[in-house]
């Protein structure tokens, strides 16, 4: 455990200690919303969660689990031991992947692989089948995954761009910010 997070464990279960435990004694109800102000006020503003939740990458555990959040509000019914994170463009592309305005230095193509928009949920023996083919490729091993959020966000693609990404980054942000709102 960091030290922060000690300290947070001492204010929080001190808060608790206090909601449950004082002379004035609160319902329930009165310490659940008095802990969720306690909370709010330590979480982020809706901007500064969204541009971080923005600018995370792989193979972070938090990227992992803004993921999967999102996939399970698709769909909860998936066999989630049975998972991978597809890289929609591949960290090692073949030349079928040339024409697709890549960046060309290699630190900056690892950024935007490994940004959180270029990733999926999806069933880890199809994330194998994938691996680095071209996008339309991909595109038809994704219309398999019939109830996975990869195939309805790709279907009507032509190509996979650093635009798309980012975009999807954003789109991510959006979601995240509403599933963990306070």
């Amino acid at each position: 455990m960091r030290p922060q997070d000690h300290k947070f464990s001492i204010d929080f279960n001190d808060d608790c200690k206090f909601y449950y435990n004082s002379e004035n004694f609160l319902t329930f109800n009165e310490s659940i919303y008095k802990i969720h102000e306690y909370l709010k006020s330590l979480s982020p503003d809706c901007k500064a969660f969204k541009d971080a939740i923005e600018k995370l990458s792989y193979p972070s555990l938090i990227t992992k689990v803004v993921l999967r959040s999102q996939e399970e509000g698709i769909d909860a019914g998936k066999e989630y031991d049975k998972i991978d994170y597809e890289h929609v463009m591949p960290k090692r592309p073949s030349k079928t992947w040339e024409n697709c305005n890549l960046p060309k230095d290699s630190d900056n193509y690892k950024k935007l692989v490994n940004n959180l928009g270029n990733l999926f949920v999806i069933n880890k023996r199809k994330n194998k089948k994938a691996g680095n083919k071209s996008f339309e490729e991909k595109k038809k091993l994704y219309c398999t995954l019939s109830n996975w959020s990869i195939n309805e966000y790709t279907k009507e693609l032509k190509e996979w761009t650093p635009e798309l990404i980012e975009k999807r980054a954003k789109e991510i942000a959006e979601y995240s910010a509403e599933y963990w709102s306070f």
